[in-house]
């Protein structure tokens, strides 16, 4: 599968188990930080099925050194199929973090996400 220009391929690296069909995606960030605002989120898609992708949101704190976590719930059509198939060393194609609700870390209040 070719990788988008906006995208870069990570890599699984550990898989956590959530309550009620949810699991949490560890990534490394590899040569360079993935660096985003709490509330991006980045379009995925696996190299299994390149033309399912879906909106995920980070779910990991921005200041983490070492990598980033994605949570999916096995709902629909991209959830059911990530949630069955990837696996630890499973390949993603991630877009750039976006989206307008950002939080700066430059803030004077401490912000908690629920």
């Amino acid at each position: 599968m070719l990788l988008k220009q906006t995208e870069r391929q990570l890599i699984i690296c550990d898989i956590v188990q959530a309550p009620q069909e949810v699991r949490v995606y560890r990534f490394l960030h590899g040569l360079e930080p993935f660096e985003f605002l709490p509330g991006q989120f980045v379009v995925a898609r696996t190299e299994d099925c390149p033309e399912d992708r879906a909106s995920l949101t980070l779910c990991s704190s921005p200041g983490d050194p070492e990598g980033f976590e994605l949570m999916v719930k096995r709902t629909g059509n991209f959830g059911s199929k990530f949630y069955d198939t990837a696996d630890i060393g499973s390949r993603v194609h991630l877009t750039r973090p976006t989206g307008s609700f950002g939080v700066s870390a430059e803030g004077a209040e401490p912000v908690c996400f629920l």
